[in-house]
């Protein structure tokens, strides 16, 4: 038997208007707010100035004289303040986890204490310690970089590099480049190369135009050698000491382990979080530093990931990556080509629907 029965539902944002009569039909209203959440957790997208446009023709149907005039101010208001959210969410920088459990990783982590199978099973990721400026200026190499590197690199673990910086002038932060550059030359690099910036004893004696030149100077020398540069801090040091700018327009990595379900940090933008320096692993017991990451940067240096254009897409269809122009922003900013992840998005639905 058919349900012949049909119900009406006007999308009004919660809003019941004073002496207006809505007719005998059934009318279902929902607010808004409830009514976005309700279809992005499962999934889906809609036009919603479209939708707005198609209520307030219909509406406009059933009014006269003065109720006429009230609902049209009345929906305009409403255009307005919609328009308005949806500008804040396309602006907002977009944060989806891409690669959870990266650790950064040194000669602090004994090599003898690591099951580099279980641990290469676990994580999304490595950011290998290369070498640090000493308190008395001298570089020197990490110590257990070779070994980490090799037993994570043959197991298949993307790879970045950081080095610990004390430097403060552009020459310092050139020689510390070059310092390592002659490390990572030739190894399998799938992650930005960090320039550590947090140091107490030379650089929080320093300007911030200084600092600044430092980690905008190693950023741009890795980028001169085809590497991604970035630069890492924590909350104070950064605001401190590194200009708006630099961390702006570089790889911005930022340790905030006080932040849930992201950081609490909001200053300037930011592309990958270290969210905890306590606790193991699997594969290594002890402290870890742990961090996730908002951009496929496998994808983007290399061109190969492990999150394959079909995960991308079901995550997508699940709700994972937001809807509309939000959800073009986030997936062009994690390195996805929003064109290929949404025709195997319809590909995907037209498949259930079959």
């Amino acid at each position: 038997m058919k349900n012949t029965k049909k119900i009406l539902c006007l999308l009004v944002g919660g809003l019941l208007l004073p002496g207006v009569s809505y007719g005998s039909s059934d009318v279902v209203y929902y607010n808004m707010e409830d009514l976005d959440k309700v279809i992005t957790e499962a999934g889906m997208d809609y036009d919603r100035a479209e939708v707005l446009e198609r209520k307030k023709e219909h509406l406009e149907g059933l009014l006269e004289g003065e109720d006429e005039v009230n609902l049209k101010e009345s929906l305009n208001d409403e255009k307005e303040v919609l328009e308005n959210k949806e500008e804040e969410i396309v602006n907002e920088v977009p944060k989806v986890e891409v690669y959870d459990k990266v650790v950064d990783i040194s000669e602090y982590q004994n090599p003898v204490a690591i099951d580099y199978d279980a641990l290469s099973s676990e994580i999304g990721g490595a950011i290998i310690r290369t070498s640090i400026r000493e308190k008395d200026t001298t570089l020197s190499k990490d110590k257990e970089i070779e070994k980490h590197y090799e037993e994570l690199n043959k197991r298949n673990v993307p790879i970045g590099f950081y080095h610990y910086s004390r430097a403060v002038n552009r020459l310092e932060a050139l020689e510390e480049a070059d310092f390592v550059l002659n490390i990572i030359r030739n190894k399998n690099v799938s992650l930005p190369v960090y320039i550590d910036i947090e140091d107490n004893d030379r650089q929080a004696k320093a300007t911030r135009e200084d600092i600044s030149e430092v980690a905008k100077t190693f950023s741009m020398a890795m980028r001169r050698n085809g590497f991604v540069g970035g630069i890492y801090s924590y909350p104070w040091f950064a605001d401190t000491y590194l200009s708006e700018e630099v961390r702006e327009e570089n790889e911005f990595w930022i340790a905030d382990w006080n932040g849930e379900p992201r950081p609490s940090y909001n200053t300037t933008s930011y592309d990958s979080w270290q969210y905890s320096s306590k606790g193991g692993i699997k594969g290594y017991n002890y402290d870890i530093d742990k961090s996730i990451l908002f951009r496929d940067y496998p994808l983007m240096i290399k061109g190969t990931s492990k999150n394959t254009y079909l995960k991308i897409a079901r995550e997508v269809i699940e709700g994972k990556w937001g809807n509309g122009k939000a959800r073009r922003k986030a997936l062009t900013y994690a390195g996805y080509d929003y064109n290929i992840v949404q025709a195997m998005v319809d590909k995907l639905v037209k498949a259930d629907k079959i």
